[in-house]
């Protein structure tokens, strides 16, 4: 299992969907980190379903592959809507812009 703890946006984007995200960090249980561009989190959670996650105090929720079906190649990764916006790559994301610690 992989815990995105961390998102920033791509730079040149309107910095409002989940497509305009471009870097991500990671930590895994064993302690191991490292950081993915969008397509590499794309392919690593298609790859492998239900093993990307993003949690926030007790609140945890998978991530999955998204890609529109009219442009396959426009692809991105977004948390399953839960109605909890601190469990959600987009306020990660929005923190990271804003200099605030995520971990």
């Amino acid at each position: 299992m992989k815990r995105i703890y961390d998102a920033a946006f791509a730079n040149q984007t309107q910095q409002s969907h989940h497509v305009h995200l471009g870097k991500f960090w990671w930590i895994d249980e064993k302690g191991n980190t490292g950081t993915w561009t969008r397509k590499e989190a794309y392919d690593y959670v298609d790859a492998h379903p239900k093993t990307v996650y993003v949690a926030e105090g007790n609140d945890s929720v998978y991530v999955y592959a998204y890609y529109y079906k009219d442009n396959p190649s426009i692809q991105w990764v977004q948390t399953q809507a839960d109605g909890k916006q601190r469990d959600n790559l987009l306020t990660l994301a929005k923190r990271h812009a804003q200099g605030l610690a995520n971990r």
